[in-house]
């Protein structure tokens, strides 16, 4: 018997964020008329897992994608679903709201990742436009204490997402997680979907967006310049697309798309995954252009940040931004 292919599940359980941050398509795009506003039920998950692992291995399942899936009141039930499969299951969230954050944890969950952006308001706001860090501290003190009293396994993270300007507050924030217990890890911050990146060069797979002027506020606090940083992933040379090859994304209708990257529906829609075997899915995913142009433009490299140089170009820029505060410049 052939040994079935390996698949992480990437399924948005809403259709929607609270926050509208400035790098994600949902703060700098707003609703497209095909991208599902729905929330997934519990019977939905069960019938796709159901189907899943007969025609797959699940690796894991992350029940997130573009929004936030705390807002889904059934998540702790998602989540037991998951598990009764005998399946990781994992989360990243704003950790803005105020619900069921205890019942998410009993539930089961493998990991929760805590996107932020900064450590006081005036530097996270910018960014994680809508948010209140004051609440995601609370959030992630209340969520330390529930782990210690249950003695759970939940691997609590935080995701800190490097600017130009927010990197003192990194500091910060790093000496908070880790007196609470959190992991801590940094990126440096992107712009985001692929569409809106590749609008950015004028490519035809971009022609229905356009880099607004709040786009352009956010590109000057990206302290990966996309110019010289896409020079530098185009020197990676890439024929195997890690998103592509062993990820299935699912929108909360279970409507299969092309990427984890991509954000218009009504382009990269490939079905409903109950619908057709996983084999046609996968098959169609060859068949768009975006993928080659993606590729060829560094943007894969990018995101998975498989350059060498990306760490030397944010840290020489975030240099060159605190020299010119300090009135120098240095090349």
């Amino acid at each position: 018997m052939a040994e079935l292919r390996e698949y992480n599940f990437i399924i948005d359980v809403v259709g929607t964020c609270q926050l509208s941050c400035p790098s994600c398509p949902v703060g700098n795009i707003g609703s497209i008329d095909t991208n599902s506003k729905k929330i997934m039920q519990p019977e939905l998950l069960n019938k796709i897992l159901t189907k899943a692992v007969t025609e797959c291995s699940v690796r894991g399942v992350f029940l997130h994608n573009w929004t936030e899936p705390t807002l889904n009141k059934h998540l702790p039930e998602l989540i037991r679903i998951v598990k009764s499969f005998g399946i990781p299951c994992h989360i990243s969230t704003n950790l803005n709201t105020t619900k069921r954050f205890a019942s998410i944890l009993l539930a089961g969950l493998d990991s929760l990742k805590a996107s932020v952006s900064g450590f006081s308001n005036e530097v996270y706001q910018r960014t994680h436009r809508g948010g209140d860090i004051e609440v995601v501290k609370k959030n992630m003190r209340y969520l330390s204490e529930i782990k210690a009293e249950f003695k759970l396994n939940t691997n609590l993270n935080v995701f800190y997402l490097r600017y130009n300007d927010n990197i003192d507050d990194e500091f910060l924030m790093k000496a908070y997680a880790e007196e609470l217990g959190w992991r801590f890890q940094s990126a440096w911050a992107q712009f985001m979907p692929l569409e809106k990146s590749l609008a950015l060069m004028g490519d035809v797979h971009a022609n229905d967006f356009i880099v607004t002027d709040d786009d352009k506020k956010l590109l000057d606090l990206l302290a990966l310049g996309y110019d010289e940083t896409l020079d530098a992933c185009k020197k990676v040379k890439l024929d195997w697309c890690r998103l592509r090859e062993v990820e299935m994304v699912l929108d909360s209708s279970g409507d299969a798309t092309l990427c984890c990257s991509v954000y218009d529906a009504k382009k990269y829609r490939l079905g409903n995954y109950l619908d057709m075997p996983i084999t046609e899915i996968q098959k169609q995913r060859y068949d768009y252009s975006i993928c080659r142009s993606c590729m060829q433009n560094g943007f894969l490299a990018l995101g998975l940040y498989l350059a060498p140089e990306i760490n030397l170009i944010g840290v020489k820029n975030v240099l060159n931004n605190y020299a010119r505060r300090l009135g120098y410049s240095i090349s």
